[in-house]
């Protein structure tokens, strides 16, 4: 492509995005063995934290060519065309303006991450997933289990008379896109669809920049497609994750530092925002501590079937509950100490990382205290749930 035709395109991508237009080239004797993707499904109620973070990544990116690195994001947000660039200090170089088209469709991420893969060879690839998040729960069931999150109890008792759309309008709640075409009105990714739509093998690391992403079903489920993932068992509040820091760790590829910066941040923060639970998992042990868990309920179904909700740490604010910790699941109903040392023993092997605020919501209506975070949330089939999720 030459300069003629590429000026006019990285033009319309910086009107369309908002920021100021700069071309840069790489040096000519960098090397660059890494390739970063964030692909960013922000036509939805994100638009404008998906402006916030491109432009906060452009500020403090600093030369990615230092980590041997590029970072290269697919944007497609509200009422504009998506695009792909290139992101570099006070840059954000666009080689293609997409027509419109749907980013929470599994089928338009596996064409941009053959596209990546093909502009961009590298010897290491890592992939951000950043849009709203409903964890394992699948489309069919998402007005069953999530309608009117701001319905739940409250900490003091109280059901809202309304929605709490303050603050809980401003987390990211993977995919979500209004489609009059869809029988529900909108699209989002089955977590099947989306394992199928990422190449097995192909990343170093996986980023949930959404909300419940981080379950054991959907790392187990995407154990073949990176060997880390980042990800949260509860909502991220709408900021996401602070790239002014952290963007540097990412083109690093230092997960348990990204996951560090990520918890001392939030951690940081005063009021309700002072909420954000991070973990990293090795996928290379998630088939041993399957095999570990397994071992541990055998023999407890109906322990399970009539397992008490209320006994354990959720994590989700949802109509029916069914995100819990594991790792206390497992210390509840294991009753063999050589099975439960096992199974703590595949836990340190598989998540080297996993730290939580003490609450979600703090001082909110909303307010959830986090007394258990183990990094892997996961649902329990309890009876009751029978003909309705189960």
């Amino acid at each position: 492509m030459n300069m003629k035709k590429i000026i006019p395109v990285v033009a319309m991508a910086f009107a369309l995005l908002g920021l100021s237009s700069c071309w840069t080239q790489h040096g000519n004797n960098v090397t660059i063995n890494r390739t970063v993707l964030l692909y960013i499904a922000g036509d939805n109620s994100l638009d404008d934290y998906a402006y916030n973070n491109i432009r906060a990544i452009s500020e403090h990116i600093g030369n990615p060519d230092n980590y041997g690195a590029r970072l290269v994001a697919y944007v497609d947000r509200r009422g504009r065309k998506p695009f792909l660039a290139e992101i570099r200090q006070y840059s954000v170089d666009t080689l293609k303006v997409y027509p419109e088209e749907f980013s929470s469709d599994p089928t338009t991420l596996a064409n941009v991450i053959d596209e990546v893969a093909r502009i961009w060879p590298s010897e290491r690839y890592g992939l951000v997933l950043w849009s709203h998040g409903t964890g394992w729960v699948p489309t069919d069931l998402l007005s069953t289990v999530a309608y009117n999150m701001g319905y739940v109890r409250g900490a003091d008792g109280r059901i809202p008379e309304q929605a709490v759309w303050e603050p809980s309008a401003e987390t990211k709640a993977f995919g979500y896109e209004s489609d009059s075409n869809s029988p529900k009105g909108y699209i989002c990714m089955d977590i099947e669809d989306l394992a199928a739509a990422i190449p097995d093998n192909m990343f170093d690391f996986l980023i949930f920049d959404a909300c419940y992403m981080g379950g054991v079903e959907i790392a187990y489920a995407l154990k073949d497609k990176a060997k880390q993932i980042v990800s949260s068992a509860y909502e991220i509040v709408g900021d996401g994750f602070p790239y002014q820091s952290l963007t540097q760790f990412i083109l690093k590829g230092d997960m348990l530092t990204v996951c560090e910066d990520f918890y001392n941040y939030y951690n940081s923060m005063t009021g309700w925002k002072q909420m954000g639970g991070i973990s990293l998992v090795n996928t290379a042990y998630l088939d041993s501590l399957a095999v570990s868990f397994s071992n541990c309920i055998k023999g407890h179904e109906e322990d399970i079937r009539n397992f008490n909700l209320i006994d354990i740490q959720r994590f989700d604010r949802f109509r029916y509950h069914v995100m819990f910790d594991m790792k206390e699941f497992v210390e509840k109903v294991c009753t063999d100490e050589k099975l439960l040392a096992d199974f703590n023993h595949q836990m340190e092997k598989c998540i080297p990382y996993a730290k939580s605020t003490k609450y979600m919501f703090k001082g909110e209506l909303a307010q959830l205290q986090i007394n258990s975070y183990c990094g892997l949330s996961m649902f329990i089939p309890v009876r009751s749930y029978d003909g309705i999720i189960n």
